[in-house]
């Protein structure tokens, strides 16, 4: 039986996030829902595999 040389698999990966990060805020005090910050976090991720 020949050995098999294994490819190498290529992942791509690409992260984007909408909003603000911020959920605390001085001494860790929950901020979410006060005026200022967002109403919304979004985070989203797409893998790409190459041959």
């Amino acid at each position: 039986m020949k050995d098999k040389k294994k490819m190498l698999k290529v992942y791509h990966r690409f992260l984007d996030e909408s909003g603000d990060t911020t959920f605390y805020g001085k001494k860790k005090r929950v901020i979410v829902g006060e005026n200022g910050v967002s109403k919304s976090f979004i985070l989203g991720m797409v893998k790409l595999k190459q041959n």
